[in-house]
């Protein structure tokens, strides 16, 4: 067996996600931040110098769907 040399980013909501994902669904079904917590997406980064390479991935990835700096924390 070999072993390889990987890291990975676990996307967790923030509060203004769940404020959001609450605004379109009925009153009665309301979410909370641990609703969202326990699922997290993960993203395999590619070989990067820092942290802050790993960021800008990151954040490039989710440009395009909405303002990640709000909505998501990287891990």
């Amino acid at each position: 067996m070999f072993q390889i040399n990987r890291s990975v980013a676990i996307i967790k909501p923030k509060q203004p996600f769940v404020n959001w994902a609450n605004s379109v669904v009925d009153e009665e079904e309301q979410y909370s931040i641990s609703d969202f917590s326990s699922d997290c997406s993960v993203i395999l980064l590619p070989v990067v110098d820092s942290d802050e390479h790993a960021e800008a991935f990151i954040k490039k990835k989710f440009q395009s769907s909405c303002n990640s700096d709000i909505l998501y924390s990287f891990v």
